[in-house]
């Protein structure tokens, strides 16, 4: 059953019904009321099973995962990562594993699965993304088991093999306690000769990649200790090198009781296309789950490792369920790969602090390489929100193929 009528489509399974996407409560869309109609009938539901289909900017990500609650928490247990029928890498595949990172910080206790809306036939096989499911029991009741205990993991790779333990328990495991130490393990097999374990590291809170291991082999053991951990979550990433490019996997977490509610909604910019000499502006976006408000202290926006900015005296408050945005302009001057890193340090209620992270990523044009292309879209032959005209940049070397589409002025 997928549900649609809002800012986001969740599959659900395991129930004894449906739910029509015609239903005017659960399509409701002013204030979320269809998704949290939804998330109350799913409540009602202990036996069912749900996902978050494809969460990001094209169908939503469910107003930013809200509305957590502990019960919502036991239906919902997984998420997708990736999705589309189209081949690894191209235009018809659509990742999403920095949604993953946020529900995570979010308080959500879900697991990635890779999978196809596939309206093309070849179902289940028109590429190499699989979600696998670690289980001894392949009943249906067994694998609906698995998925309710968030038992699976997600690859890019069809044939990539993970056994991710912590202190001896499998990936999803939820510990009440944070252990005094954790040791980290996995198994990482791939069978097809030719492709190896190009990376191997933990993401924990905040997306932050730690203890990364670069074994260039075609099987690798994987193997850290953590003393005193924090709290919070522990997934696994892998990097598989492919004669077709890098390919990605990522399991399940572990959870170590309750990590900080805080962290970043969003880090984007103004602009759709970076261009040199043309300022833009960078727009953070903070939350705060926690029961009390807590203190942005500072803030620092680096590029490429250079700050670009610092606001050592911020001291905004975010209120408890809150948000928080700061902006910064900017002008590139160099056509290059940047990265935009913000850091921000988090006063809690008790004095501890916390410092939480964010980056975006994306390419710098030379002005000089760009061609001003306008739009008609008022004659209804262009995909143009409102039909109205539109103007869109467009580098040098694509005006041949967009002029080629373009209709007659």
């Amino acid at each position: 059953m997928t549900w649609s009528g809002g800012p986001g489509h969740i599959n659900t399974f395991a129930t004894a019904g449906s739910a029509s996407r015609n239903n005017t409560v659960l399509n409701a869309k002013p204030n979320d009321s269809g998704m949290r109609a939804y998330y109350d009938l799913l409540k009602a539901a202990p036996a069912s099973i749900s996902m978050f289909a494809h969460p990001g900017t094209t169908f939503g990500n469910f107003s930013n995962f809200a509305y957590y609650d502990a019960v919502i928490g036991q239906r919902i247990t997984m998420l997708e990562v990736g999705n589309g029928e189209g081949a690894i890498g191209s235009g018809g595949y659509f990742p999403s594993y920095e949604q993953f990172d946020l529900a995570l910080d979010k308080g959500w206790m879900v697991a990635p699965v890779n999978s196809q809306d596939n309206h093309r036939g070849r179902w289940g096989n028109s590429n190499t993304a699989r979600t696998a499911i670690w289980t001894n029991d392949l009943s249906l009741d067994g694998v609906y088991n698995a998925l309710r205990l968030r038992r699976v993991y997600s690859t890019e790779v069809s044939d990539l093999e993970i056994v991710y333990m912590v202190n001896g328990m499998p990936l999803g495991t939820i510990f009440d306690e944070v252990p005094d130490a954790a040791v980290f393990t996995a198994e990482i097999t791939n069978p097809t000769s030719g492709n190896y374990v190009k990376e191997a590291m933990l993401v924990t809170n905040g997306g932050v990649q730690i203890l990364r291991d670069t074994p260039g082999t075609q099987n690798y053991s994987y193997s850290k200790t953590i003393e005193n951990p924090a709290a919070g979550w522990y997934y696994l990433r892998v990097v598989v090198g492919t004669p077709q490019g890098d390919r990605f996997a990522v399991t399940a977490p572990v959870w170590f009781g309750q990590g900080a509610l805080v962290g970043f909604n969003d880090v984007s910019k103004s602009t759709n296309m970076a261009v040199t000499g043309e300022e833009f502006t960078i727009t953070a976006e903070m939350f705060n789950g926690e029961p009390s408000a807590v203190t942005i202290e500072s803030i620092e926006y680096t590029v490429n490792g250079t700050v670009l900015a610092s606001y050592p005296s911020l001291n905004a408050v975010i209120p408890a369920s809150g948000s928080y945005t700061h902006q910064q302009a900017y002008m590139p001057m160099v056509e290059r790969a940047e990265a935009i890193k913000v850091n921000a340090v988090v006063r809690f209620a008790d004095s501890q602090t916390l410092t939480i992270s964010s980056e975006l990523n994306y390419n710098v044009i030379d002005s000089d390489r760009v061609t001003y292309i306008g739009i008609d879209g008022s004659h209804r032959n262009a995909y143009v929100d409102g039909n109205s005209t539109e103007t869109r940049w467009a580098t040098s070397q694509h005006w041949q193929q967009m002029r080629t589409c373009a209709p007659r002025f």
